[in-house]
């Protein structure tokens, strides 16, 4: 019986076909081909693009194959650098559990391997260090935060050619590389690998090192100008979502004004929600297919800001850059649709809470069917999404319907586990633990993976720790219930209706 060979590699079959050549040396037949596009002659072999495809999705591939290989080619001759880093995550992971599998992996002699072996030890030694600060420009609707995994403001740095140079950002830069901690800016990141989870800082890091082709610390010097641009240029939005503020949706700003109880965090509240649109400021003739541009909301899709910088792109020929949209995929306009089909890298982060009914409740207003709907539409029309889902109290203990949902209607997408550590969203019932645990055992059952390529066994692992540590205190339990009933007398709705078991717990 002939050895199944799956070849990793890029587009080398459009050339001279050394990705297929080495692979028939390896194997006369059960040849499989991973390539960067998928638009290649498939010649009667497996054959998957990893552009169109999750990591987690062709990891399941790969390991059902005897031998997996990653060609060693040149790092310039990918058109994508984080597509290499994907490739090798998947080769890392079959050979983590290649006793389990029987799948061999032929990839450690690849020269490129080496970049991405010490910046693991860097990350080891430095516990501080992250890439943001040196790539990111991020404005959180006039405030300029590092990431948006804080909340922190850092600087009103004006315009982004002040980005650079401005006196903060560089003091930050400087403590990073000295490995000195800043809880007040990072502390997510440090409460994830406390608790022994991955966190964002290494992560997005080599992510981006991989896709920049940042060789080494004194390549951080050299960067000019951001590469990744996290812009919110407006709090319009079509959702009231239970955890969201006036901040994020212009449509609780009335319902907040009415029932001042429902204020909990002065952070997030402030008479005057007027944005300064950062995106008219970005020049989107420096965009090349390196650079990332991450429009927050609100609902991007409802935002003229949105509509205006699109077409602003095609306009000048500029749209081969990474284009991502946060979104709740409840609404899609045609208008939308006639002008993400000139973007070749266009990916939505779809936003779920829940499945069904209890995604519903979680964001008021929403459509589940809708939601269903739109996301296969984001397939039809050739793009990508990941789900970014977030367990809160209304439905961590149903998180296996929706990873099940997840797994069965939409198998090759990934997804982008959030943890919620705020007390009044998490703020944990101890008689709940046991519906928790099963149902995130069910949920470590289902196949669905990490956008980096992980199965979500690892994440649901880590919220279990975390609770561990976590302890019911009673105050929180009956604030909970009574500030979630101020909201549902608001919308004349009850939860009892929605999330039964959950109220269930209520302790009046």
């Amino acid at each position: 019986m002939n050895e199944r060979v799956l070849v990793i590699g890029n587009n080398t079959l459009d050339t001279d076909s050394r990705t297929e050549n080495l692979a028939r040396k390896n194997s006369s037949k059960n040849l499989g081909l991973i390539t960067e596009d998928s638009n290649v002659d498939q010649s009667g072999y497996y054959h998957s693009s990893i552009a169109d495809a999750s990591s987690g999705y062709l990891i399941n591939v790969a390991k059902q194959f005897d031998k997996v290989i990653l060609l060693d080619q040149p790092l310039e001759e990918w058109t994508s650098k984080k597509l290499f880093l994907s490739s090798l995550k998947i080769c890392q992971e079959v050979e983590r559990n290649s006793n389990y599998w029987g799948t061999n992996v032929q990839y450690k002699d690849n020269k490129n391997i080496q970049i991405y072996t010490e910046w693991m030890n860097f990350f080891k030694t430095n516990k501080s260090f992250c890439i943001y600060p040196w790539i990111n420009y991020n404005d959180d609707g006039g405030n300029n935060i590092l990431c948006a995994r804080t909340k922190t403001k850092i600087a009103d740095v004006g315009t982004i050619e002040n980005w650079r140079t401005h006196p903060e950002y560089v003091d930050i830069r400087q403590r990073m590389l000295r490995g000195e901690r800043m809880p007040e800016n990072c502390s997510t990141c440090y409460e994830y690998e406390d608790y022994g989870m991955d966190s964002y800082r290494v992560h997005d890091s080599l992510d981006f090192i991989a896709q920049l082709g940042i060789r080494n610390v004194k390549d951080l010097e050299q960067i000019d100008n951001p590469y990744y641009y996290e812009i919110r240029s407006s709090n319009k939005c079509n959702l009231m979502c239970r955890m969201c503020t006036p901040l994020y949706s212009h449509l609780l700003k009335k319902e907040f004004e009415e029932n001042p109880d429902l204020v909990t965090d002065q952070q997030y509240w402030r008479d005057n929600y007027e944005y300064s649109n950062k995106l008219n400021t970005i020049d989107v003739k420096t965009l090349t297919h390196k650079h990332l541009v991450y429009l927050n909301g609100g609902e991007p899709t409802v935002m003229k800001e949105t509509y205006q910088f699109m077409r602003k792109c095609i306009d000048t020929g500029h749209t081969d850059f990474g284009l991502t949209i946060g979104t709740n995929a409840n609404f899609f306009s045609e208008q939308f649709w006639d002008l993400a089909k000139h973007f070749t890298q266009l990916h939505f982060s779809v936003s779920c809470d829940g499945y069904g009914i209890v995604n519903n409740y979680i964001r008021w207003r929403s459509n589940w069917d809708s939601i269903v709907e739109n996301c296969h539409r984001i397939k039809q029309e050739g793009h990508q999404f990941t789900w970014n889902h977030v367990p809160t109290i209304w439905g961590i203990h149903r998180t296996h319907e929706f990873f099940e949902f997840a797994s069965r209607e939409f198998p090759q997408e990934s997804l982008y586990l959030q943890y919620n550590f705020v007390d009044l969203h998490s703020a944990f019932i101890s008689p709940m633990i046991e519906e928790v645990k099963e149902s995130l055992r069910l949920t470590q059952e289902t196949k669905l993976y990490y956008s980096d390529g992980k199965d979500c066994k690892s994440g649901i692992d880590g919220l279990l720790e975390h609770y561990k540590h976590y302890k019911t205190e009673p105050d929180k339990v009956e604030k909970f219930f009574k500030w979630n009933d101020i909201m549902d007398s608001a919308r004349n709705i009850m939860m009892v209706d929605y999330i039964p078991d959950l109220d269930a717990y209520r302790p009046y």
